[in-house]
């Protein structure tokens, strides 16, 4: 995985990039605000919303056997996997059994996580995302750059020459008109589609269903049109009850989209008919451990709305790609530190200003700032050597003695303090950072 530092580096040097990610987080952000204001009891519904993703936090061993339990007992084909690859092989082998030869897919975070796309197509499968925001970034071979907004980094004529490009495309870049364009190739993959393969935003203990929220009526499509759906998610999805999924169905379209509520609420309770199929590809993984560890739990409290996204100003500038993970954000911070620890991601915990803008606008009231100081924590432990260790321990003595720090604002007021600060381990602070004793006056 490339570094932060190089790949917002790159974003910066892109004027249009730049000019779409102010424009787009702006608009989003301003829509949000308006729409909190305009809606009687969001606080409320907010705090009630969170207190429903702490029971999961509580209860989410007890309620996942439940969920597992009422969904065989409605038909759906439950198959639990412990990692990322073991759920790519889940969904092939349930894709070959059928002969299934051309798939279309409504919008997946966790399908994007493991990689689902690329081992399909490897396979000779054909995908095609039915997102209109999912369909363009696969048209461009990228990944989302936001959660809930798959295309927030592109503008329209940039959209009507993938287009032109790929498709051959003639028409203006007025947004009816290249909305009306794609619904018209994308129609003719559903009707080709053997299987359809969606993602859900909660799994309802209660009942045993699946809760599919959308906007663009292509979910509905890919579930419902052909004769196999298959679900992929995660363990972190299920709620207790419909009175929690309420809550949160009230809060996640207002911070997602700025929306009262989205336009279509999509309720899996099994086969519709005899002769179709419902399988759930329920990932878990590391999960089930994170969510029993204090430290961390409240990561997977996330509801996915990607309101902490469009709000951070970090995001606002280089956009969700220079994050070069899955999860961009805010939220994406401790999310890749949990489910990559291997890859080279040290300084995306400095991907952040603490300003706490985004614990502000979450709906279920995730401590992203706590979180985010934590991976920092664990990732500058992994780096620092054993020297640089010590000599951190004795910088925290000067800064919390005074009596250690006095004296040390002697020696560094001394003639050898100047030429000291640009030679070896501190020339990397020093470069950016001034010393206000070398003034002569006590701070």
């Amino acid at each position: 995985m490339k570094r932060f530092r190089d790949t917002a580096r790159e974003a910066l040097r892109h004027p249009e990039l730049r000019r779409a990610l102010d424009h787009n987080t702006r608009v989003s952000v301003e829509k949000r605000r308006r729409r909190i204001a305009e809606t009687p009891g969001y606080a409320e519904a907010s705090r009630r919303a969170a207190r429903a993703r702490r029971r999961m936090l509580r209860e989410h061993r007890t309620l996942l056997q439940q969920w597992i339990q009422r969904a065989r007992s409605r038909g759906i084909q439950v198959h639990p996997v412990a990692s990322a690859g073991e759920a790519r092989r889940a969904v092939l082998r349930i894709l070959e059994r059928h002969g299934v030869r051309r798939v279309v897919k409504s919008k997946s975070m966790i399908t994007e996580e493991i990689g689902l796309n690329p081992a399909l197509e490897a396979a000779g499968i054909q995908v095609t995302e039915t997102d209109l925001g999912e369909w363009i970034v696969q048209l461009l071979g990228q990944r989302p750059s936001h959660i809930t907004a798959p295309a927030l980094h592109l503008r329209r004529h940039e959209i009507q020459h993938v287009f032109h490009e790929k498709l051959g495309y003639s028409g203006s870049e007025d947004p009816r008109e290249l909305a009306a364009f794609a619904r018209r190739y994308l129609r003719q993959r559903f009707l080709e589609a053997e299987a359809g393969i969606t993602g859900a935003n909660f799994l309802v203990a209660e009942t045993g269903g699946l809760v599919i929220l959308e906007n663009e009526g292509n979910a509905g499509f890919t579930l419902a049109w052909p004769r196999l759906h298959v679900a992929v998610t995660s363990v972190e999805k299920v709620v207790a009850d419909h009175g929690d999924l309420a809550d949160l169905l009230r809060v996640l379209p207002v911070a997602a989209t700025g929306q009262r509520q989205t336009a279509y609420v999509r309720f899996v309770q099994g086969p519709i008919s005899q002769d179709r199929e419902v399988h759930v590809v329920l990932l878990h993984g590391p999960r089930l451990d994170w969510l029993q560890d204090p430290d961390w739990a409240e990561t997977f409290a996330c509801i996915r709305c990607g309101a902490c996204s469009t709000e951070c100003p970090v995001y606002q500038i280089v956009g969700g790609h220079a994050y070069a993970s899955v999860y961009s954000g805010p939220i994406g911070i401790p999310l890749s530190f949990l489910l990559w620890p291997d890859e080279a991601l040290p300084d995306l915990a400095y991907a952040c200003t603490l300003c706490g803008r985004c614990v502000g606008v979450c709906p279920v009231e995730v401590p992203l700032v706590d979180l985010i100081l934590r991976v920092r924590q664990r990732t500058a432990s992994r780096a620092l050597s054993p020297l640089l260790k010590g000599w951190l321990r004795g910088w925290t003595l000067m800064m919390t003695s005074p009596p250690v720090q006095a004296m040390a604002r002697r020696l560094l007021r001394s003639p050898l303090a100047r030429p000291l600060s640009s030679f070896g381990p501190f020339r990397a602070w020093t470069r950016e950072r001034g010393l206000s004793f070398f003034e002569g006056e006590e701070p």
